[in-house]
């Protein structure tokens, strides 16, 4: 047997490591090269061969570092790996080319990220396997952040980690995903730098590594929690709008470590529940003197909050876009409509939904509430009008676990939460491997019937148009031609699920226009879609990425009217925004309005719109939320919100909310 043959027997795990990097090196350069839709030229296959090559060599390398030498390597090695991670991260985003990467970026990034690279050598105790860990976990949430941002149009929230994984694996299935070659590079280099740290060996003891590692935590930590106190950091923007911009030029870890400070609710300034107390007395007579004097008009009452639906008539008009929807814009009989602002954009259904369901808004809560703000039992509409004697119905045909509706509903006082699991997945009719509205609305009157005389209060949130626009599967035949306008193939597919929604609540209105029933529904869409920005552009006439950003926040905006079948006054509000809805509902419904949502009645007044994106006052005139802080009557809403979000349970004051704990 050769020299060469026993030396590869006696590192048979080297070579098999190897042999492994070199199959999936050079089958994925095969892949990449074969993929239609990847532009791989010559030299990145090249540039990628030459890479893989050396990843598969770098454990062979002969020369061993050791020592002392090797002690201090190690943290040389870390602090470069945890700067390249940020290059890294920055470049599977696509920054990198518009956002050049700064040294104040480098060193702050490069800190978080020094943080995590620590953690896992205090943990693992070997520098090779530290650096492919993680630098596999920077890898695969720069890689993640760029597929969620290109799908949902918004990049990953810390309060979306918390929500967990299930949230997001429940809506994965409906994206097609695709490589690009930078993830290849990438990857490969992370393998290769990882094969040179294994030549680095400090031989340090158990006992040395326990206690270097509890100081190295100490000093990692302290390090980490300077730059998250220090000016610098302070400077960084929060704004929730244009997500995706704070993370291309202040770098995704710091901003993603900077965005997880919105899920701590700050008590305000001036807080108490005595305070609180003096605002509910300022509407308690009014209240007192109309609850029990009549039951609500409706024995049924319907909210539906339609995914993606939209007319962006705030944003432009178009012919195509208006015979879309035409039964929709025909409503105008016993009907007040308007557009609402909703706290998110192409995707984060469930922020929209919390607003619509508490009128709480998610200026003061930022986040994602529903993970981690209901906690135990809250005020909601749904809770309202359980109290009045109705039977309270949730509706999602997809998962429960879905963004944490199955806990959170109850909480809010949804007795039923009907999902694809309780009906079954074989429903008679899907489109792109989801409920059709018409069968989503054909489960809403089955649902009532079932109910039989008591008063029925339903909560529905639908799922045809949910994201995922690229493969038109079953509606291939009938897709919208917007082909005159531009290559816009994920639009077409979401006009003609906009044409479907609309047949479909053309058959719900008609089936409760037939009911002896009173019956009211609200309908309202949680965001506007993420499609090609040249359907905006269309829409717009012209390129509304250079808009005023009054203008780019329109897009921010969804229809929504309250019909019922009997007799009540027509209106057009305009605009308004989401967290008012559960305050239209109760007074087109003829509830008295408990002292919260009397509050929430003049700041709509005063504040017709009210939401994360935008302010607007009566005048018509644009502001922020910040410019309104200190006006005494948003002071007190956020004081109450406070209250019912925040405060501990024995603390809220359920009677100001017109409902109970229980």
């Amino acid at each position: 047997m050769s020299k060469i043959s026993k030396y590869i027997k006696k590192n048979r795990m080297k070579a098999v490591l190897s042999v492994v990097i070199l199959a999936f090196g050079f089958l994925s350069i095969l892949v990449l090269a074969l993929l239609p839709d990847v532009v791989f030229y010559k030299k990145d296959m090249l540039k990628d061969a030459l890479l893989t090559v050396l990843a598969a060599a770098a454990p062979w390398i002969p020369f061993t570092v050791r020592g002392t030498r090797a002690k201090w390597l190690d943290e040389f090695l870390m602090l470069f790996a945890s700067v390249v991670s940020y290059a890294m991260m920055a470049d599977l985003n696509m920054f990198t080319g518009n956002y050049p990467l700064t040294m104040k970026n480098a060193v702050m990034n490069g800190i978080v990220l020094f943080f995590l690279y620590k953690l896992v050598y205090i943990l693992i105790g070997r520098l090779w396997i530290t650096v492919l860990l993680s630098g596999m976990i920077c890898f695969i949430w720069g890689a993640a952040n760029y597929y969620v941002e290109t799908f949902r149009g918004m990049a990953i929230l810390p309060w979306e980690v918390i929500a967990g994984a299930g949230a997001a694996a429940n809506v994965a299935g409906g994206y097609q995903f695709f490589l690009y070659k930078q993830e290849l590079f990438w990857a490969l280099a992370i393998i290769f730098f990882a094969g040179m740290c294994f030549h680095v060996q400090n031989g340090r003891s158990l006992k040395f590594r326990i206690s270097y590692g509890i100081l190295a935590f100490v000093v990692t930590t302290g390090i980490l929690f300077g730059l998250c106190v220090s000016p610098q950091f302070e400077a960084l923007s929060d704004d929730l709008c244009l997500i995706q911009m704070r993370y291309a030029t202040q770098g995704i870890p710091v901003s993603f470590l900077h965005y997880a400070r919105l899920m701590f609710t700050e008590m305000p300034e001036g807080y108490s529940v005595e305070e609180c107390e003096r605002i509910v007395e300022l509407y308690n007579d009014e209240w007192k003197a109309a609850a029990g004097a009549n039951a609500p008009t409706p024995k049924n009452v319907i909210i539906i909050m339609s995914e993606s639906f939209s007319d962006f008539s705030l944003i432009g008009q178009s012919d195509i876009v208006d015979e879309c929807t035409p039964f929709f814009r025909s409503l105008k009989e016993n009907t007040i409509r308007g557009n609402i602002y909703v706290p998110v954009y192409g995707a984060g259904t469930v922020n929209s939904e919390y607003e619509g369901l508490t009128g709480n808004s998610i200026v003061f809560q930022k986040g994602l509430p529903f993970s981690y703000a209901v906690q135990e039992n809250r005020p909601s509409i749904a809770r309202i009008f359980k109290d009045l004697g109705y039977s309270t119905y949730g509706l999602h045909l997809f998962k429960a676990s879905n963004y944490n509706r199955v806990k959170v509903y109850p909480y809010l006082g949804i007795d039923d939460f009907v999902t694809i699991e309780t009906v079954g997945n074989d429903t008679p009719e899907k489109y792109r491997m989801k409920t059709s509205d018409s069968w989503n609305f054909k489960e809403i009157e089955e649902l009532d019937r079932q109910n039989g005389d008591k008063p029925f209060f339903m909560f529905n949130v639908t799922y045809q148009n949910h994201a995922g626009y690229e493969d038109p599967m079953e509606l291939a035949d009938e897709l919208i031609d917007l082909s005159e306008y531009g290559d816009m193939p994920k639009a077409e597919v979401y006009m003609t699920l906009m044409k479907k929604s609309d047949d479909a609540l053309r058959e719900l209105i008609t089936y409760y226009e037939a009911c002896d029933e009173p019956t009211m529904i609200m309908f309202f869409g949680d965001h506007q879609p993420k499609v090609e920005d040249d359907f905006y552009n269309m829409v717009y006439g012209g390129n509304l990425a250079e808009a005023p950003l009054d203008v780019q926040n329109l897009k921010y905006t969804t229809p929504f009217f309250i019909w019922a079948n009997y007799d009540i006054k027509e209106q057009d509000l305009g605009v308004t925004s989401a967290n008012y809805l559960p305050e239209l509902v109760l007074e087109a419904a003829d509830v008295a309005l408990p002292p919260y949502y009397q509050l929430l009645h003049e700041m709509r007044e005063k504040y017709p719109v009210f939401s994360v994106n935008e302010v607007i006052d009566e005048a018509g005139n644009n502001l922020s939320y910040e410019d309104v802080m200190d006006d005494p009557l948003v002071r007190d809403y956020r004081f109450l919100e406070y209250n019912n979000v925040n405060d501990k349970s024995e603390n809220v004051l359920w009677d100001a909310y017109g409902c109970k704990s229980e």
